[in-house]
């Protein structure tokens, strides 16, 4: 009788029971995932996992009093006493978010480099995809806008309209993909974002040429002889860093000069008249740009950009007579200023500054009147 007694005794000294524990969030959601701790009264703790509706069950747990501790990133983690009667227990644990500057220091945030543009690419380009890309900046300008599309806007450092820097001295390359970002004044389907950085590469040079004539080329049926058609490109490149991983300077300067003519086959007063008049399209391109990079954090950019572009013998052919034709002359300036980088060692800054300066000229080869005979010819002056 007395082994019976004490045989129950010890039963009921071990007996174990179910602990069952929910966890949320401020606002009441389920977590799940969370990772749920209680000492069993044995010497290895329980351990378990929040399902998706954010519960858990820990089996095996002695009656009495026990710790319970929830943890997960982003929370701050929970503990709680809970008695075991009768064989089970249930509590909730609701969890707060874990302070700003704790979380700033656990998670880190990268781009997903596996998502893909509409037209099938990678949305940040790495530094060996760079690598692969042409060296010549209109080239490379060429394959961005054959990734992104031909409606795609291209920014440099936040700007548009600019050159493309030498290959070497990027550092990211960005398709953006929401146009209605609080960051854009334009609407555009897709923005190509070009970011460079100081100091990097080493001092490069480069020069090219190219040249194209009408000697292969065949007589226009229309035209009394071979059209003439001269195409002449010349540029130069100088960047590389004044200051190792700190000051970079980049000079540029292009010209592409083009000489043609254009067909003229009319009925004058004085009979048929089939000759060509010389047309031609000149522009020169030069640009420069300092970046500096000042402290721990900013980047100082600043860049001047002239083009010139003159067009003569426009308005004339077809009906039109040489006298009918005009030159164009348009010249164009650009100051570009920014600096980027963080402020009291939270706030993330950016400042830009364009200013743009342009003319346009318009010269008429002939300021008198014009004439227009329906289907015979066009004289007399352009009119502008």
């Amino acid at each position: 009788m007395l082994v019976t007694s004490l045989l129950l005794l010890a039963l009921a000294a071990v007996e174990t029971g179910d602990v069952s524990v929910s966890v949320t969030d401020p606002s009441g959601g389920r977590i799940p995932g969370a990772t749920v701790e209680i000492d069993p009264g044995s010497a290895v703790p329980l351990t378990a996992v929040t399902g998706p509706q954010g519960e858990a069950v820990l089996t095996g747990v002695t009656s009495g009093e026990h710790r319970v501790r929830v943890t997960i990133a982003g929370f701050e983690p929970w503990e709680k006493k809970v008695r075991v009667r009768n064989g089970r227990a249930s509590v909730e644990a609701k969890l707060k978010l874990a302070k700003l500057a704790k979380l700033a220091e656990d998670v880190s945030v990268t781009p997903d480099e596996s998502g893909s543009a509409s037209t099938g690419y990678k949305t940040t380009l790495t530094a060996a995809d760079i690598a692969n890309l042409p060296d010549d900046p209109d080239e490379l300008e060429a394959a961005l806008r054959g990734i992104a599309g031909p409606q795609a806007m291209m920014r440099v450092n936040g700007f548009s309209g600019g050159r493309l820097p030498p290959k070497s001295q990027i550092r990211q390359i960005r398709f953006v993909m929401n146009p209605y970002a609080a960051e854009f004044h334009e609407s555009q389907p897709v923005f190509i974002d070009v970011q460079t950085k100081p100091g990097l590469g080493d001092w490069a040079r480069s020069t090219r040429f190219g040249f194209r004539d009408e000697s292969l080329n065949s007589r226009s049926p229309l035209a009394p002889s071979r059209v003439p058609d001269s195409y002449r490109r010349f540029g130069f490149d100088l960047s590389g860093p004044l200051v190792k991983g700190r000051t970079s300077l980049n000079l540029s300067a292009e010209g592409r000069l083009t000489d043609t003519a254009r067909t003229i086959r009319a009925q004058t007063s004085t009979g048929g008249l089939s000759q060509l008049a010389d047309s031609s399209t000149d522009r020169i391109d030069v640009s420069a740009r300092l970046e500096h990079a000042w402290g721990k954090t900013h980047t100082l950019r600043g860049e001047f950009e002239t083009q010139s572009r003159n067009e003569a013998g426009l308005g004339i052919g077809g009906l039109d007579l040489p006298e009918r034709g005009y030159e164009q002359d348009r010249r164009e300036a650009t100051v570009r200023f920014a600096d980027n980088g963080v402020i009291f060692g939270k706030v993330a800054s950016e400042q830009r500054f364009r200013a743009r300066f342009e003319t346009l000229d318009f010269t008429s080869n002939d300021p008198g009147p014009s004439i227009r005979v329906m289907g015979a010819f066009g004289a007399g002056g352009a009119g502008i």
